[in-house]
């Protein structure tokens, strides 16, 4: 036996009458229609204040995180301003440093020149006063001590 067919068989006609009540009347059902109706709305409104209300709160959060970021951006512009702007001193620095040190390099060579030409100058008239002496001790008759006396 298959199970449920022990069990007694409802009468039709109490079924009919059962299910009577359960049809209502028309008015009912459009009453219990608009009842469901207006909860799925509401519902649905529920639903989408808190999508709205999430929308919102995370739409805050990235223009918090954005205005961070912005911050974060205008900060680091700054410090390369700066970064650049001492670079280019050090630069300029640099090449006057770099100018000073060709120019006094310059005179640095120019007075060695001149010094070099001086010191051959010198050799040569050292040169021609030795030649002179020299001359001058063989031209002259060697003095003796009675002579100077």
């Amino acid at each position: 036996m298959e199970p449920g067919q022990d069990a007694p068989q409802p009468d039709p006609q109490s079924m009919q009458i059962e299910s009577q009540p359960e049809q209502g009347s028309e008015s009912d059902r459009q009453e219990e229609r608009t009842r469901t109706a207006a909860e799925v709305e509401r519902q649905e409104a529920q639903l989408i204040a808190q999508w709205d209300a999430e929308k919102i709160q995370h739409m805050a959060e990235l223009e918090t995180e954005l205005l961070e970021k912005e911050e974060l951006v205008e900060k680091l512009t700054e410090q390369l301003t700066q970064v650049a702007e001492r670079l280019e001193r050090s630069q300029h620095t640099s090449h006057e440093q770099k100018a000073a040190d060709n120019h006094r390099i310059q005179e640095l060579e120019s007075i060695r020149q001149e010094e070099e030409a001086l010191i051959a100058a010198l050799k040569d008239r050292l040169s021609q006063v030795a030649e002179q002496l020299e001359r001058s001790q063989q031209s002259q008759p060697a003095w003796t001590e009675s002579d100077q006396q």
